[in-house]
Protein backbone atom coordinates (compact mmCIF):
# COMPACT_ATOMS: atom_id res chain seq x y z
CA UNK A 1 0.00 0.00 0.00
CA UNK A 2 1.18 3.46 -0.39
CA UNK A 3 2.34 5.30 2.57
CA UNK A 4 0.78 8.36 3.80
CA UNK A 5 2.73 10.85 2.10
CA UNK A 6 2.45 9.50 -1.40
CA UNK A 7 -1.01 9.62 -0.74
CA UNK A 8 -0.92 13.38 0.17
CA UNK A 9 1.11 13.69 -2.88
CA UNK A 10 -0.89 11.55 -5.23
CA UNK A 11 -4.61 12.14 -4.52
CA UNK A 12 -6.61 9.44 -5.22
CA UNK A 13 -9.59 10.71 -7.46
CA UNK A 14 -11.82 7.54 -7.07
CA UNK A 15 -14.79 7.89 -5.10
CA UNK A 16 -15.55 6.39 -1.61
CA UNK A 17 -19.18 4.96 -0.76
CA UNK A 18 -20.01 8.46 1.00
CA UNK A 19 -19.05 11.08 -2.10
CA UNK A 20 -20.92 8.35 -3.99
CA UNK A 21 -23.74 8.24 -2.01
CA UNK A 22 -23.79 12.30 -2.31
CA UNK A 23 -23.54 12.37 -5.98
CA UNK A 24 -26.89 10.18 -6.47
CA UNK A 25 -29.72 12.55 -6.61
CA UNK A 26 -32.53 10.27 -6.99
CA UNK A 27 -32.12 6.37 -5.72
CA UNK A 28 -33.63 5.26 -9.22
CA UNK A 29 -31.25 7.21 -11.63
CA UNK A 30 -29.65 4.14 -12.91
CA UNK A 31 -30.76 0.30 -13.32
CA UNK A 32 -27.64 -1.10 -11.98
CA UNK A 33 -27.16 -2.26 -8.33
CA UNK A 34 -25.21 0.11 -5.79
CA UNK A 35 -21.82 -1.65 -6.39
CA UNK A 36 -21.74 -1.46 -10.17
CA UNK A 37 -23.01 2.06 -9.83
CA UNK A 38 -19.80 3.30 -7.72
CA UNK A 39 -17.32 1.29 -9.37
CA UNK A 40 -18.54 3.22 -12.99
CA UNK A 41 -17.94 6.76 -11.02
CA UNK A 42 -14.75 5.08 -10.17
CA UNK A 43 -14.07 4.18 -13.84
CA UNK A 44 -15.35 0.56 -14.06
CA UNK A 45 -18.25 1.22 -15.73
CA UNK A 46 -20.39 -0.61 -17.87
CA UNK A 47 -20.75 1.48 -20.72
CA UNK A 48 -23.78 0.93 -23.45
CA UNK A 49 -23.13 2.40 -26.48
CA UNK A 50 -22.42 5.67 -25.50
CA UNK A 51 -20.38 8.24 -27.73
CA UNK A 52 -16.39 8.99 -27.22
CA UNK A 53 -17.72 12.71 -25.82
CA UNK A 54 -20.25 11.21 -22.97
CA UNK A 55 -17.30 8.93 -22.52
CA UNK A 56 -14.84 11.98 -21.54
CA UNK A 57 -17.34 13.93 -19.77
CA UNK A 58 -17.98 10.98 -17.60
CA UNK A 59 -14.40 10.82 -17.13
CA UNK A 60 -14.22 14.49 -16.03
CA UNK A 61 -17.23 14.85 -14.11
CA UNK A 62 -18.23 11.48 -12.30
CA UNK A 63 -14.42 10.27 -11.77
CA UNK A 64 -12.08 13.16 -12.08
CA UNK A 65 -15.07 15.46 -9.99
CA UNK A 66 -14.22 18.48 -12.24
CA UNK A 67 -16.51 20.52 -14.90
CA UNK A 68 -15.76 20.21 -18.48
CA UNK A 69 -17.29 22.32 -21.41
CA UNK A 70 -18.52 21.25 -24.45
CA UNK A 71 -15.87 23.08 -26.51
CA UNK A 72 -12.71 21.41 -24.47
CA UNK A 73 -14.94 17.86 -24.79
CA UNK A 74 -14.95 18.55 -28.65
CA UNK A 75 -11.26 19.55 -28.17
CA UNK A 76 -9.98 16.28 -26.07
CA UNK A 77 -11.89 13.92 -29.02
CA UNK A 78 -10.17 15.89 -31.89
CA UNK A 79 -6.95 14.93 -29.97
CA UNK A 80 -7.91 11.20 -29.34
CA UNK A 81 -8.96 11.02 -33.21
CA UNK A 82 -5.66 12.60 -34.56
CA UNK A 83 -3.43 10.27 -32.20
CA UNK A 84 -5.26 6.50 -32.48
CA UNK A 85 -6.65 6.73 -35.89
CA UNK A 86 -3.61 5.61 -37.90
CA UNK A 87 -2.63 2.99 -35.46
CA UNK A 88 -6.17 1.20 -35.35
CA UNK A 89 -5.44 1.15 -39.26
CA UNK A 90 -2.58 -0.51 -38.93
CA UNK A 91 -2.86 -2.74 -36.17
CA UNK A 92 -2.67 -6.40 -36.30
CA UNK A 93 -6.06 -7.80 -37.18
CA UNK A 94 -7.84 -10.47 -34.35
CA UNK A 95 -6.72 -13.87 -35.83
CA UNK A 96 -9.79 -15.21 -37.71
CA UNK A 97 -10.70 -12.15 -38.28
CA UNK A 98 -9.92 -12.10 -42.12
CA UNK A 99 -11.16 -15.48 -42.81
CA UNK A 100 -14.05 -15.98 -40.83
CA UNK A 101 -15.96 -13.35 -42.78
CA UNK A 102 -14.39 -14.81 -46.25
CA UNK A 103 -16.29 -17.85 -45.20
CA UNK A 104 -19.52 -16.70 -44.13
CA UNK A 105 -21.64 -17.02 -46.96
CA UNK A 106 -22.56 -14.09 -49.38
CA UNK A 107 -26.41 -14.35 -47.95
CA UNK A 108 -25.43 -14.02 -44.44
CA UNK A 109 -25.97 -10.13 -43.63
CA UNK A 110 -23.02 -8.71 -41.37
CA UNK A 111 -22.71 -5.58 -39.91
CA UNK A 112 -20.12 -3.10 -37.64
CA UNK A 113 -21.43 -1.74 -34.87
CA UNK A 114 -18.97 -0.24 -33.31
CA UNK A 115 -18.81 2.84 -30.30
CA UNK A 116 -16.41 4.39 -32.79
CA UNK A 117 -17.57 7.90 -34.57
CA UNK A 118 -19.43 6.52 -37.95
CA UNK A 119 -17.21 8.75 -39.92
CA UNK A 120 -14.06 6.96 -38.46
CA UNK A 121 -15.12 3.90 -38.97
CA UNK A 122 -15.77 4.07 -42.14
CA UNK A 123 -12.33 5.45 -42.65
CA UNK A 124 -10.89 3.17 -40.59
CA UNK A 125 -12.68 0.22 -42.61
CA UNK A 126 -12.05 1.20 -45.82
CA UNK A 127 -8.34 2.09 -45.42
CA UNK A 128 -8.14 -1.73 -43.96
CA UNK A 129 -9.97 -3.10 -47.61
CA UNK A 130 -13.18 -4.55 -45.30
CA UNK A 131 -15.71 -2.47 -46.63
CA UNK A 132 -16.84 -5.01 -49.06
CA UNK A 133 -17.43 -7.85 -46.13
CA UNK A 134 -20.49 -5.70 -44.66
CA UNK A 135 -23.83 -4.67 -45.44
CA UNK A 136 -23.73 -1.85 -43.51
CA UNK A 137 -21.01 0.41 -41.05
CA UNK A 138 -23.00 1.82 -37.92
CA UNK A 139 -21.00 4.13 -35.44
CA UNK A 140 -21.78 7.00 -32.68
CA UNK A 141 -23.65 9.03 -31.99
CA UNK A 142 -26.41 6.54 -32.04
CA UNK A 143 -25.96 4.06 -29.12
CA UNK A 144 -24.89 0.70 -30.45
CA UNK A 145 -28.24 -1.12 -28.96
CA UNK A 146 -29.94 1.80 -31.13
CA UNK A 147 -28.07 0.93 -34.30
CA UNK A 148 -28.79 -2.46 -34.28
CA UNK A 149 -32.41 -2.22 -33.47
CA UNK A 150 -32.58 -0.02 -36.67
CA UNK A 151 -30.65 -2.57 -38.58
CA UNK A 152 -33.09 -5.33 -37.51
CA UNK A 153 -36.02 -3.50 -38.63
CA UNK A 154 -33.96 -1.95 -42.01
CA UNK A 155 -33.07 -5.80 -42.76
CA UNK A 156 -36.29 -7.30 -41.50
CA UNK A 157 -34.21 -9.80 -39.50
CA UNK A 158 -35.44 -12.10 -36.99
CA UNK A 159 -33.06 -11.49 -33.85
CA UNK A 160 -33.52 -14.81 -32.76
CA UNK A 161 -32.01 -15.80 -36.07
CA UNK A 162 -28.91 -13.62 -35.66
CA UNK A 163 -25.84 -13.85 -33.61
CA UNK A 164 -23.54 -10.62 -32.11
CA UNK A 165 -19.64 -10.94 -31.86
CA UNK A 166 -18.06 -8.60 -29.02
CA UNK A 167 -15.03 -7.97 -26.80
CA UNK A 168 -17.10 -6.01 -24.11
CA UNK A 169 -19.93 -5.86 -21.67
CA UNK A 170 -21.41 -2.79 -24.06
CA UNK A 171 -21.62 -5.55 -26.89
CA UNK A 172 -23.52 -7.72 -24.24
CA UNK A 173 -25.80 -5.19 -23.02
CA UNK A 174 -26.41 -4.41 -26.58
CA UNK A 175 -26.90 -7.57 -27.69
CA UNK A 176 -29.25 -8.47 -24.74
CA UNK A 177 -31.70 -4.98 -25.12
CA UNK A 178 -32.16 -6.97 -28.96
CA UNK A 179 -32.74 -10.42 -28.19
CA UNK A 180 -30.05 -11.53 -30.30
CA UNK A 181 -27.31 -14.53 -29.66
CA UNK A 182 -24.56 -13.60 -28.30
CA UNK A 183 -20.75 -14.72 -28.28
CA UNK A 184 -18.24 -13.06 -26.02
CA UNK A 185 -14.29 -12.36 -28.14
CA UNK A 186 -11.92 -13.17 -24.84
CA UNK A 187 -9.34 -14.81 -23.35
CA UNK A 188 -10.88 -17.28 -20.81
CA UNK A 189 -7.71 -15.68 -18.30
CA UNK A 190 -9.05 -12.09 -18.42
CA UNK A 191 -12.85 -13.13 -17.29
CA UNK A 192 -14.02 -10.51 -19.37
CA UNK A 193 -17.49 -12.21 -19.12
CA UNK A 194 -19.05 -14.54 -16.73
CA UNK A 195 -19.21 -18.09 -16.94
CA UNK A 196 -22.65 -18.01 -18.64
CA UNK A 197 -21.94 -16.48 -21.71
CA UNK A 198 -20.01 -18.55 -24.41
CA UNK A 199 -16.52 -16.98 -25.39
CA UNK A 200 -14.26 -18.04 -27.74
CA UNK A 201 -10.52 -16.69 -27.26
CA UNK A 202 -10.35 -15.13 -30.99
CA UNK A 203 -12.22 -15.08 -34.39
CA UNK A 204 -9.80 -18.43 -35.60
CA UNK A 205 -11.56 -20.53 -32.52
CA UNK A 206 -15.11 -18.77 -33.01
CA UNK A 207 -15.11 -19.64 -36.20
CA UNK A 208 -14.01 -23.42 -35.73
CA UNK A 209 -16.82 -23.91 -32.99
CA UNK A 210 -19.48 -22.14 -35.84
CA UNK A 211 -18.46 -24.77 -38.56
CA UNK A 212 -19.66 -27.80 -36.22
CA UNK A 213 -22.79 -25.68 -35.32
Amino acid sequence: EEDDRDEDENKDVRMSQRQWEKSVARQDEFEESDDEDMARANGVFRPNGRSRQEKIENIYTRILDRAIDAQTVEALSRQFSAESLQAVIECDEIPGADALLEHLPTTVKKFVVSGTPEHELITIINARNMAHHFDAIKGTPRRKEDNIADLLAQHRLNASACLMLGDGHVDLFAAEQNQLHFIGVAAPENQTFSGKVPTGRDLAEIGRALDVL
